[in-house]
């Protein structure tokens, strides 16, 4: 098996535990179609903005999000104690 292969299934198994047992044969029909069902149903495409733009394209997907959590979070205090 080559070494992209089994890094491929490794974080499978981080990610998803060892779905051989709940879903059966890691290369059956079932098991693709849950996998890519659950990957389309989480994969985000379009935001709209809070003035109520529409955004689709991916690098203004992501400054949108940068955006949005920079604002959520640089007017709270951090206490970190090491």
């Amino acid at each position: 098996m080559s070494g992209a292969t089994q890094k491929g299934e490794g974080h499978l198994n981080e990610e998803y535990g060892d779905l051989g047992t709940l879903v059966g044969d890691k290369n059956s029909k079932f098991f693709h179609r849950w996998f890519n069902h659950r990957n389309n149903s989480n994969f985000i495409n379009i935001i709209r903005k809070e003035d109520g733009n529409i955004i689709s394209s991916q690098a203004s997907l992501e400054l949108e999000a940068m955006r949005h959590f920079q604002d959520q979070y640089k007017d709270q205090e951090l206490d970190f104690q090491v």
